[in-house]
């Protein structure tokens, strides 16, 4: 009896204790399909904050290259001033005298300084989406920066510069790719015509392309900088001066609403469009900005805190 009693206490007890395990199996369950959209709901909101984050830490980087890239080549034609009696590279004017064609000072000034700096790449800035191209062994290389023509064109010697530490070398366009590799930075991709490092004075000057005109953007290339002095290029009503041949691809520049400009002194720094004077140099050192032609003398009291003027 005690055996028979014992073996149905344990069938019992096994039984039981089976009960409780498949009870505590029926306990657990998946999350509902409102947990689920709560977990959704917060990683979309996490990724809508940290994304933006992500990002702009991205660009300060590129922006911090695109720096870097412009002091190594104000530096490199700091270097080529010293070497070439105070003189700053005047591109192919005072490379090819026997061009017939029209060219610009300024024009191909990337080949002129290579020789200082060895690298073909501190010409790019990584937010440039132009590429390189090839033919016949030959490469153009993308040219994110342009040369002030100003600078190029009548400050041929460095102590001529009125405030070099106020005066634009270096500011930022789009679009050119140039053989920079050669000081006369030929023989070019076989195009017609011939595309060269570029010059510029921020407004009504752009040129990289032989055979064209000293006014107005030529060919593709652009400004990057933002319209210099502020003033704004937007909308179909656009009235000379303040749009006259002048059509930029970044109304507000390629860098956070700016962009990067090397001053002559060698240094580099970040300015937002309305900073910048562009335009002609002023007529004499003490004229007042004329903002209806784009004059700036780079005086004492001036409203901008740089100038592509050299006077």
């Amino acid at each position: 009896m005690k055996s028979l009693q014992s073996q149905r206490s344990s069938a019992e007890e096994f039984s039981t204790r089976m009960g409780t395990v498949s009870f505590s199996r029926k306990s657990r369950h998946a999350f509902t399909l409102i947990e689920l959209l709560v977990v959704i709901a917060i990683i979309a909101i996490l990724a809508a904050i940290l994304f933006p984050v992500f990002a702009q830490a991205r660009e300060k980087a590129r922006q911090t290259s695109c720096l870097s890239n412009e002091k190594q080549l104000g530096l490199g034609i700091l270097m080529y001033v010293q070497d070439y009696d105070e003189n700053f590279p005047s591109g192919r004017f005072g490379v090819i005298a026997n061009d017939t064609n029209v060219f610009h000072w300024g024009e191909g000034w990337a080949g002129q300084s290579y020789a200082y700096t060895k690298n073909a790449q501190v010409a790019k800035c990584p937010d440039d989406t132009t590429q390189p191209i090839s033919s016949g062994g030959v490469t153009n290389y993308p040219v994110s920066y342009l040369i002030n023509y100003n600078i190029s064109a009548v400050a041929h010697a460095d102590a001529s510069l009125n405030a070099p530490a106020s005066t634009v070398l270096l500011a930022e366009c789009s679009f050119d790719q140039a053989n920079i590799l050669v000081p006369g930075e030929l023989p070019e991709y076989a195009s017609t015509p011939a595309q060269y490092s570029p010059t510029g004075n921020g407004l009504t000057v752009m040129s990289s392309i032989d055979s064209t005109t000293a006014t107005g953007s030529q060919g593709k290339v652009q400004y990057e900088g933002g319209v210099g002095g502020g003033y704004s290029c937007t909308g179909t009503g656009k009235v000379a001066p303040y749009c006259a041949f002048f059509d930029p691809i970044n109304y507000l520049g390629r860098h956070g609403q700016g962009g990067e400009y090397c001053l002559a002194d060698g240094h580099a720094k970040f300015f937002k469009p309305g900073a910048v004077s562009p335009g002609a140099n002023a007529l004499a050192t003490g004229n007042n900005e004329d903002q209806t032609n784009y004059y700036a003398a780079g005086s004492q009291g001036s409203q901008f805190a740089v100038t592509f003027s050299t006077n």
